[in-house]
């Protein structure tokens, strides 16, 4: 969990540095940023993304599940066998899987 919490630490402050220089936000892609996390280095993670505004960030996930509940309500895609869900198909394929 440590070297997880380093490795992203530096992506946003690499993000910082960036949006300094270039004046507008970079698009930051975090995969599975809270495996191997706990609950609190999770709280943090999502705090410092929070405290930057979170801009263009897309974070990805193996699992609905995952999310952590302060990200529920953000905007989600599904991609399975090459399709991609949103919205209301999104919620009516996890019912059915």
């Amino acid at each position: 969990g440590q070297q997880r919490t380093a490795a992203i630490s530096l992506r946003l402050l690499e993000g910082d540095t960036l949006r300094q220089r270039l004046g507008t936000a970079p698009i930051l892609l975090l995969d599975d940023p809270f495996a191997e996390l706990d609950v609190r280095r999770s709280a943090r993670i999502l705090e410092l993304l929070a405290e930057r505004g979170m801009g263009q960030t897309v974070l990805t996930v193996p699992r609905e599940s995952d999310i952590p509940p302060a990200l529920v309500s953000l905007a989600r895609w599904h991609i399975a066998n090459g399709v991609m869900t949103t919205g209301e198909r999104l919620r009516a394929h996890a019912e059915v899987a």
